[in-house]
């Protein structure tokens, strides 16, 4: 399976927010320009959120495997056209099984046709052909991350 993995420079989520969000932004702020900044951080916060929640709930996955899963390689997941994406796949080349992963911060986000969708993402990567697919889901809760 082709494995494509985002490399951060900064591991410190306060710096790596730091240096994305505010230092970029200081020319517009030093110009007097602080509500076009906002704007701007403010559009690209979500999905900010979003990424960092991903590697969070793949870290987790992989240090405390909460879930007891059993997998030999673990990971994001794109390919090479760019087109078919999971948030985190975990093999077990031994059993053939794969998990797929669909990870939300809002639990409201994730319906039937969002797995469906994961589904097939997972039937298209011709790696996968001779596995047996177990889609899960992950999203924040109350006062943890909830893994299904």
């Amino acid at each position: 399976m082709e494995e494509h993995y985002l490399k951060k420079i900064i591991n410190d989520n306060f710096l790596d927010f730091w240096f994305r969000f505010l230092e970029s932004k200081k020319v517009l702020k030093e110009t007097q320009k602080s509500d076009t900044a906002f704007t701007e951080i403010w559009s690209e916060l979500l999905a900010y959120e979003g990424r960092i929640f991903e590697e969070l709930v793949l870290s987790i996955m992989i240090e405390e495997n909460p879930l007891d899963i059993k997998f030999s390689k673990a990971g994001k997941y794109w390919n090479r056209k760019g087109d078919t994406e999971i948030d985190a796949v975990f093999l077990d080349a031994g059993d053939k099984k794969a998990y797929l992963f669909e990870v939300k911060i809002i639990k409201e986000k994730i319906n039937a046709k969002l797995l469906q969708n994961l589904m097939r993402k997972g039937l298209q990567i011709p790696e996968l052909k001779d596995y047996e697919l177990i889609v899960k889901t992950a999203f924040a809760g109350k006062d943890d991350i909830v893994l299904n």
